[in-house]
């Protein structure tokens, strides 16, 4: 099981449900006519399917929604709602979402906090890794594990194992890109 976030997810943990703009959420879908009703009652019919090559969206809209109370948080900009689904994404988002909210992924979720963003803080604030110097994927592979290995060897090392942390792997860094490529302003 993998407990990452996918992009929205702290947004819908945290933002309360009335003062948000009404996502496909809000939307009940009913599978027999192909459409999704509003809370207002509103009937959005099929409209299209546009592929992707990552991903197929079906679009479903509303005739008119000028008069409906909803305008304002719904859809402010133009006359009738749009719905973009992408069913594939919904039923990852989803799983991830059960996955994220049980006992373990909440466990996970602290516990990566402390673990993982603590030393991307430490590589950009300490060791001042803003951008990437190098162009091209080896390069920059080298580049940013040469910064992971300083920031390992200055921490004094990876324990091997949670059940013996005396055992510690630690890679000693013989030489540092760093101070001798000059930052240049792009």
């Amino acid at each position: 099981m993998v407990y990452v976030k996918y992009n929205r997810f702290d947004q819908e943990q945290n933002c309360p449900r009335e003062n948000k703009a009404l996502d496909y959420s809000a939307f009940i879908y009913d599978a027999p006519s192909d459409t999704y009703t509003c809370p207002e009652g509103q009937t959005l019919s099929y409209l299209r399917l546009v592929q992707c090559p990552s991903r197929d969206l079906r679009i479903y809209e509303a005739p008119d929604c000028t008069a409906c109370p909803f305008k304002a948080r719904c859809s402010p900009k133009y006359a009738a709602r749009r719905l973009f689904i992408n069913a594939e994404a919904g039923q990852y988002r989803r799983k991830a979402r059960e996955l994220l909210n049980s006992p373990p992924g909440k466990e996970y979720r602290s516990r990566r906090m402390i673990e993982v963003e603590s030393v991307f803080g430490q590589i950009k604030h300490n060791g001042n890794f803003r951008l990437f110097l190098l162009r091209g994927l080896p390069k920059v592979t080298t580049e940013f594990t040469s910064s992971l290995w300083s920031t390992t060897s200055k921490s004094g090392g990876l324990p091997l194992s949670p059940a013996r942390p005396e055992l510690r792997l630690t890679l000693p860094l013989r030489f540092s890109l760093r101070p001798t490529l000059q930052r240049y302003p792009y």
